[in-house]
């Protein structure tokens, strides 16, 4: 069984890449504890759709204090450039 047909979240944005590439960051040997823990605290916050606010609040969360900067990198270069209230317009440039 594949373990992304176990979650139940519907992934908005890119958080499906920010999900994986967080997932697969750390040593071999943890990304199993970086996934459960990972998917508890989207769990925790009642979310089926995950957007990528919610993700980036789940991986502070769950995230040591020494590892937040290499964390937050992990997730900013799969960030989307458009944010809200910026409007549609140049959104696509």
């Amino acid at each position: 069984m594949s373990e992304q047909q176990d979650q139940p979240f519907d992934f908005q944005e890119n958080t499906q890449a920010m999900y994986d590439a967080v997932c697969s960051a750390p040593p071999f040997f943890i990304r199993w504890l970086v996934r459960s823990k990972l998917d508890k605290a989207l769990k925790d916050r009642g979310c089926g759709v995950v957007t990528e606010a919610i993700m980036y609040d789940a991986c502070k969360e769950i995230t040591p204090e020494n590892q937040i900067d290499r964390t937050m990198g992990v997730l900013d270069k799969h960030k989307t450039t458009t944010t809200l209230g910026a409007g549609a317009k140049g959104s696509n440039e």
